[in-house]
């Protein structure tokens, strides 16, 4: 039986083939080619999604067309947990010849890799509710004017194992960006403001609450 699951799991990895995003970065990026087994960066992607997740650590899979509804399509208590975005383990080198950058990605280590590892980071901007704890929940304003250690200890009352969102996450939803659309002009592909005029922006955006992309479920940017 070991030697049957051992066949059956080396059959499993070698499905998780590397795929690769090229790009000229001496001008506009907006041409970015995806080559390689761009099934594995498809089987990936089907991997990302939305949870309800409890302070002790369970998740529960949201629904993939209505964030307000779990993945069988009951309700859930919003205020039992927070609204997370997992993003599995990535491996990836990334090579700049002259204007040419070569990134290669891959669920499973190649030579020379590096990894992105597994990331659960917050859906929404972050609300810190009375108690001071932070949290990441639809129908809330997010929080502003606070220092990022008051942030971090508001992060830190749900856990030791809760933190803020880093540089290495930004790097990695950057690249998950770019395999989606496969163009580096983000405002093109997921919008430019909240109403799209030039300095009425301020009350929208000091009044508005986390939660408006729920119904796109997890099609939205």
């Amino acid at each position: 039986v070991e030697k049957f699951k051992s066949i059956e799991r080396a059959i499993r990895e070698s499905n998780y083939k590397e795929w690769i995003l090229t790009f000229d970065i001496s001008g506009p990026i907006s041409n970015i080619a995806m080559s390689g087994d761009v099934q594995s960066w498809l089987n990936y992607r089907s991997k990302l999604g939305r949870y309800i997740v409890s302070n002790d650590g369970k998740a529960r899979k949201l629904n993939k067309e209505n964030s307000n509804l779990l993945e069988d399509e009951t309700s859930y208590d919003i205020t039992s947990g927070h609204i997370m975005t997992r993003f599995p383990n990535l491996y990836f080198t990334c090579v700049t010849k002259s204007n040419i950058v070569t990134i290669t990605l891959s669920e499973k280590p190649f030579a020379n890799c590096k990894v992105f590892g597994e990331q659960w980071i917050g859906s929404y901007l972050g609300n810190v509710l009375s108690d001071g704890t932070l949290v990441s929940r639809s129908g809330l304003n997010p929080t502003r004017s606070m220092t990022i250690n008051s942030f971090w200890e508001a992060a830190q009352k749900n856990g030791s194992n809760w933190g803020l969102s880093d540089y290495r996450q930004r790097q990695m939803m950057m690249v998950i960006y770019l395999c989606e659309f496969l163009d580096a002009n983000s405002q093109k592909c997921l919008g430019y403001r909240m109403n799209g005029n030039t300095n009425n922006w301020v009350p929208v955006v000091y009044n508005g609450i986390t939660g408006k992309t729920n119904i796109l479920g997890e099609r939205c940017g």
